[in-house]
């Protein structure tokens, strides 16, 4: 038991750092402590109880402390947040959403594994995605939720040796993650994937030729997908168009470039040359058009999101920070979390507390821009 608690701490962990058939009936969450069974309310202490007094942002951050132990992702559309919850157990097992208006909960996904890992949530206005994987990083399912239909379609039955993260990103209609191949004696190797949402068709769009955690995963904006590789002694950024399907390729000084984003014709990313020394990285703006680099920290950090104004950065101490990309100035916010992300002008942060519980933090980034 110890053994395979470790690796889903392990198997988290990853994912975190790097800002089943299912079930679509309607089903009330009743959790310790208990929920209205009439109402489906649950017990979510929030802002009310919790207080941030001694933050000079306090009027722009709700604080949750929902009932159901350790969180893992979270993400928000409209006045519903999804989770996905342990439930007071070892395994994060179930999604669940809870409406910030009405404090009503509903159960809308449970894993089908004995010894699950949901996570991987994201969201916007008609899709939700996760994935279901086993604790050991062997079996992976994506799934998708329609949020007008309520249906729950599987997309994507993986299958691999070893720990392998498995991170699909959604945009617009479009899904797309990185998946391994096969090892060629030196290195793994894989392949980036895109599946159509409105006519359900997948397509291989390129070949990775050195696969690793650094750069396991994609990113979509401006109908791009940008994904990164190394080969050849050296390490490249690469631009598939949803539109044109043609690939841009270019070259970075570094030869292990990762965990890249882009906004117009800037990537932001973690860039290595020695990629087993996490401390070693260089957190940078790279201007394509000028092929300029510039540093945003002067350390290192342990995590980023980019968000449409801001980019969320958790520091080496895990404290959180906001990067004006307009000011070019630091914003520190004097919160410590374990995940950060975007959804529509709101900032969701999650932060795993001694106790096994986990506090949620929803910050109004138009309040933090007014204070700015």
């Amino acid at each position: 038991m110890k053994k395979r608690f470790l690796i889903i701490v392990v198997f988290l962990f990853i994912i975190f750092i790097f800002v089943g058939s299912g079930c679509s009936q309607k089903e009330f969450v009743h959790q310790n402590p208990p929920s209205n069974k009439a109402t489906g309310e649950s017990n979510i202490v929030d802002n009310e109880t919790i207080k941030e007094n001694k933050n000079p942002y306090a009027d722009a951050i709700i604080t949750l402390k929902p009932p159901f132990g350790r969180i893992g992702d979270v993400v928000l559309v409209g006045n519903d947040l999804y989770m996905c919850v342990s439930d007071n157990t070892e395994f994060t097992k179930n999604i669940i959403k809870y409406n910030l208006q009405t404090k009503q909960t509903e159960k809308i996904f449970t894993s089908e594994f004995d010894d699950p890992s949901v996570q991987n949530l994201m969201i916007n206005d008609r899709w939700l995605i996760w994935t279901d994987s086993t604790a050991d990083g062997l079996l992976h399912r994506i799934y998708v939720k329609n949020l007008k239909t309520g249906k729950i379609k599987l997309i994507a039955k993986l299958a691999f040796k070893g720990l392998t993260p498995i991170s699909p990103f959604l945009y617009e209609d479009f899904i797309a993650w990185v998946e391994p191949t096969r090892y060629d004696g030196k290195y793994f190797n894989g392949k980036v994937v895109l599946y159509n949402l409105n006519n359900h068709k997948t397509k291989v769009v390129s070949k990775i030729r050195q696969l690793g955690l650094y750069n396991n995963f994609i990113y979509i904006n401006d109908n791009k997908i940008l994904w990164t590789d190394s080969y050849d002694g050296k390490g490249y950024y690469k631009f598939y168009d949803l539109k044109t399907y043609k690939i841009k390729t270019y070259e970075s000084k570094y030869l292990y470039p990762g965990y890249a984003k882009f906004a117009g014709n800037k990537i932001y990313s973690l860039n290595f040359n020695n990629i087993r020394d996490w401390t070693s990285h260089k957190f940078e703006e790279y201007d394509i058009k000028n092929n300029l680099y510039t540093s945003i920290s002067s350390g290192y950090i342990n995590g980023f999101s980019l968000g449409k104004k801001y980019i969320l950065v958790m520091n080496s101490q895990n404290l959180l920070e906001l990067y004006s990309m307009d000011k070019l100035e630091w914003i520190p916010l004097e919160i410590r979390v374990d995940s950060i992300i975007e959804c529509n002008g709101k900032l969701v942060a999650t932060f795993n507390e001694i106790d096994l519980t986990t506090t949620i933090y929803i910050i109004d980034l138009e309040k933090i821009k007014s204070k700015g």
